[in-house]
């Protein structure tokens, strides 16, 4: 279960990242309809003036008409409107008010109006109309009524002074009538209003800030259209019910508007002629282009997460597989390990040969090393054996093994010819290494000891006699031919013979001692055991590989050991040891120094 701790974490990251990513995700969506608001706000009422000014504008022409043209008939008053009004849906009737009692007035006593009315005169001017009238005859500016509702609808009427300048034909005022819902209807068709809510009041700016700061109905009763963005349509505060804006009611900091700490972000003012009316403009919230983005944040963390996760897992139990398969490795290599060291000649079998010393070190490079030695008593001869496969590792003690058990198995049939040996056992390997698709090969060297005569065969490293006046080296190069490598060797194969004298070393060694680098990376070398050996050659063969052995790790220091190292030392016994080290000059103890 511990093992699987990094897999449940990631799963827990991962899902916390993809929460808050998806929380991230969530405000920066929110942050950008916040940065675009007042684009949008702004557009919005700039959309709507604009409307209302061409239209307003209508009607401001018609009393121009008025003001440059000295005789208007009837025919050319309607012509000349008649072509503005299928432009403007929203004017329901223009006409032209002449012989206006403006201290007076109870009847419009109206001289043209498109679309015609069949009794002008009789039309009654209620109160609303009475102050409008008034205003714009005596500050002669045009003046625009409150909304009114008739109708089913709101609708609103602006009137325009003529500036007669002494022409009695030109007195009055020309009026329009606008449908106010039909007004904006004209702005929206070009706008992007998917985002907004917006709210038309018929009050200022301050006035509506208060009212909805304050709670107060008097923006309820002045709100005159509201615009759902969600349905695309337009309430009218009348037959239909426009809804307030959304949470107002339920604010209880006052806000009406989701940004800033006022409502200047919200509402913008639209002028209708002397009249200032409020745009409130409420953005509005796509819960579904919100949560669908926000969704796929989720999805993709989620899915990213277990991928991850699944990643995780799998290589959590690859790990744990090749964990296993290493720890079943290492057993068998344990065991091929301990076989290796099983196989090598024991204290006891050294001990009980006689007229020869026998000391040996072995140390591979790995678990199982490659070098291979061993030493094996016959019915006549003592027979010793030393050999290096190439590389070091599970295969080659393999083949080390391999060798050691034809090496026994041939002295165990009697064979003392060396090239017969020597031929049956590199068949034997050549053989197996086919087998086992295997392109190693190794050398070999072996070594038959009779009463002080010593017979050379095979090829290996130089093999080092050590007498009295000095080392001699003997190379191994023409005595054989490498192991495995060809299927028949035997001509390659010869042998030598050496007599040894008693207290005469013979020194078997492996290229894992003369190839050991030191940090500056220069080899141990040949000369350099040579000279050890020569100084402690006095000495028993256990001591002289303890301190060739200690040489060695000296000269290394801290550095890796690379290939296997192996050591033999082979002494004919004396009849008495009366030799000191004392008597090895001085000068080569100094040089090994």
């Amino acid at each position: 279960m511990k093992s699987h701790v990094p897999v449940w974490f990631g799963l827990l990251l991962g899902l916390t990242i993809s929460g808050f990513a998806t929380y991230l995700a969530g405000q920066w969506e929110l942050k950008r309809v916040e940065q675009q608001f007042p684009q949008r706000a702004n557009s919005l009422a700039v959309a709507l003036q604009q409307t209302i000014d061409e239209s307003l504008q209508v009607t401001q022409a018609t009393g121009q008409l008025f003001e440059v043209v000295e005789d208007v008939s009837p025919t050319r008053f309607e012509k000349f409107v008649s072509a503005f009004l299928p432009r403007h849906p929203s004017i329901i009737e223009l006409g032209w008010i002449s012989d206006l009692d403006v201290e007076t007035p109870s009847t419009n006593p109206i001289t043209y109006a498109v679309p015609p009315i069949s009794n002008p005169r009789e039309r009654a001017i209620d109160p609303i109309h009475r102050r409008a009238i008034e205003k714009a005859a005596n500050y002669g500016i045009a003046v625009a009524t409150p909304p009114i509702w008739e109708d089913e609808n709101h609708s609103f009427t602006l009137y325009y002074p003529i500036d007669a300048s002494g022409r009695d034909n030109r007195e009055g005022m020309v009026y329009g009538i606008y449908q106010l819902r039909q007004l904006l209807e004209e702005s929206l068709g070009a706008l992007n209003l998917e985002s907004v809510n917006f709210y038309l009041y018929g009050m200022p700016v301050d006035q509506l800030d208060s009212s909805l700061l304050k709670q107060t109905d008097a923006a309820r009763q002045k709100l005159l259209v509201f615009y759902d963005a969600e349905q695309r349509y337009l309430y009218r505060n009348g037959s239909e019910v426009a809804p307030i804006p959304e949470g107002i009611d339920r604010r209880t900091d006052g806000r009406y508007c989701p940004f800033g700490s006022d409502g200047s972000t919200c509402i913008r003012t639209l002028n209708i002629a002397d009249r200032e009316w409020s745009v409130l403009i409420i953005p509005k919230w796509d819960r579904k282009a919100i949560g669908w983005r926000m969704g796929t944040t989720f999805a993709i963390g989620i899915l990213s997460t277990i991928l991850a996760t699944s990643y995780l897992h799998a290589a959590t139990r690859q790990r744990l597989e090749a964990e296993a398969l290493n720890r079943h490795l290492s057993a068998e290599v344990n065991i091929a390990r301990k076989l290796q060291r099983m196989l090598l000649p024991t204290e006891v079998e050294l001990q009980e040969i006689g007229g020869l010393e026998i000391a040996s070190y072995m140390e591979p490079a790995d678990e199982v090393g490659g070098d291979y030695f061993d030493v094996l008593v016959g019915r006549n001869s003592v027979k010793i054996g030393i050999g290096d496969v190439a590389g070091h590792g599970l295969e080659s003690g393999v083949l080390a093994m391999m060798m050691q058990t034809a090496v026994r198995a041939l002295l165990e049939n009697d064979e003392t010819n060396p090239q017969r040996f020597l031929d049956a056992i590199n068949r034997t390997i050549y053989q197996n290494t086919q087998r086992m698709q295997c392109d190693k090969d190794a050398t070999l060297c072996l070594l038959d000891y009779s009463h002080g005569n010593l017979q050379l065969s095979g090829q290996h490293e130089q093999v080092l006699i050590v007498r009295a006046n000095g080392i001699e080296r003997i190379d191994t190069i023409d005595l054989g031919f490498p192991i495995g490598l060809e299927t028949n060797i035997a001509e390659f194969i010869d042998r030598k013979q050496i007599r040894l004298q008693v207290g005469d070393l013979v020194v078997l060694y492996t290229d894992g001692i003369t190839e050991a680098e030191n940090p500056q990376g220069r080899l141990y070398g040949l000369d350099r055991l040579c000279q050890t050996i020569e100084l402690h050659a006095c000495r028993s063969a256990r001591e002289i590989v303890t301190r060739v052995i200690e040489d060695l790790r000296q000269y290394i220091g801290e550095q890796k050991v690379y290939d296997d190292i192996t050591l033999l030392i082979l002494k004919r016994q004396p009849d008495d040891c009366s030799c000191a080290c004392a008597d090895r000059p001085n000068s080569l103890i100094q040089k090994i120094s």
